[in-house]
């Protein structure tokens, strides 16, 4: 099954989101919430530079999705639509929520990367988590996916 998510309304969604923090940011107060500004790529000014880091986490969100993706077309670089598709037997019960969990994914990467930059890594955790929550949803649309296996470091003491 091919999924498709649309860069132009994820972008979209990151410029409304960080609207949303400047609008909260800004009220009662100078800083409420003591985060930095708004990170420089967070802008209209920048959507290209915006656009290729979305599909470099589109990227990532492929890889961590091994193996339920079967596919994708990623290395279109001048398109908007970015699509992959789901190996035989792992198609998603509930294709919407599964979009919905790539298209958070990557807005999710995107602030985290975006909030590194800015040197605001408390802000670029909490994003990581979602984008990890994110994954976890998606795989779950899917009846669950075991996680690769990973000894821990008492394993190698």
């Amino acid at each position: 099954m091919k999924t498709a998510l649309s860069l132009t309304s994820i972008i979209d969604g990151v410029y409304a989101l960080t609207a949303l923090h400047a609008a909260t940011r800004s009220a009662g107060s100078d800083n409420p919430t003591g985060v930095a500004s708004r990170p420089a790529i967070l802008c209209r000014a920048n959507e290209k530079s915006l656009r290729r880091v979305a599909r470099d986490i589109f990227g990532c969100v492929l890889i961590d999705l091994i193996p339920i993706v079967s596919g994708s077309n990623i290395s279109d670089a001048d398109g908007d639509i970015l699509e992959l598709e789901t190996a035989q037997g792992y198609e998603p019960a509930d294709s919407g929520l599964f979009r919905q969990a790539l298209e958070t994914a990557v807005t999710a990467g995107i602030f985290r990367v975006a909030w590194l930059a800015a040197g605001e890594g408390e802000l670029a955790r909490r994003h990581d988590l979602d984008y990890s929550r994110a994954i976890e949803a998606a795989r779950e649309t899917v009846g669950g996916v075991p996680k690769p296996f990973r000894r821990n470091a008492a394993y190698y003491a």
